[in-house]
């Protein structure tokens, strides 16, 4: 396995499947008026959160945002992203894209949400992992499956939709479940 592509559990929460998941992705989509459209004009999405005070934007050696790009707090309808991730994002680098729309579904998903304690030996399954859960909404938020052809591959995807390579291989394999 890639090691790069490891990454440590996150906070336990209640688990989720990935239909119910892609559910939250689709009516976020409707909400925010993405339903039927193929790409999601991220700087026009970040401009709506930034005027309903809903994205924090920090600058890149801020205290809260060392060693993380971004973070959400969900009760307090807040996402606080670094100004280097909100420039990338606006200008549509797929992992900054995928960023904040993974920290969207912190915000949707995470709100209210029962976060267990961590275990000492941090063992829980994926779908009750609150990094899984918003990386699956990131995906499924920004790939919206009508658009996408049956003999599409990950790299078409990618390119169609703006995201990582590893995003639409991460979109692949959770697409039918």
């Amino acid at each position: 396995m890639n090691e790069s592509r490891i990454r440590k559990l996150g906070l336990r929460v209640s688990g989720k499947s990935c239909k119910t998941i892609k559910n939250y992705a689709n009516e976020a989509r409707k909400i925010l008026g993405y339903e039927f459209k193929e790409y999601i004009n991220m700087a026009s999405l970040m401009e709506i959160f930034i005027h309903n005070d809903m994205l924090i934007i920090l600058e890149d050696n801020d205290e809260r945002v060392q060693q993380k790009y971004a973070y959400t707090h969900p009760d307090k309808g807040k996402i606080y992203v670094r100004d280097s991730v909100y420039n990338n994002a606006f200008d549509g680098d797929p992992r900054a894209r995928f960023t904040v729309a993974h920290e969207i579904g912190h915000l949707i998903m995470h709100k209210e949400q029962e976060i267990f304690a961590r275990s000492t030996c941090n063992q829980h399954k994926i779908y009750e992992d609150s990094e899984w859960q918003a990386d699956v909404f990131a995906a499924s938020f920004l790939i919206n499956q009508i658009f996408v052809a049956d003999d599409m591959n990950a790299q078409e995807i990618a390119n169609k939709f703006g995201v990582s390579l590893a995003a639409a291989e991460s979109w692949m394999k959770y697409k039918n479940k």
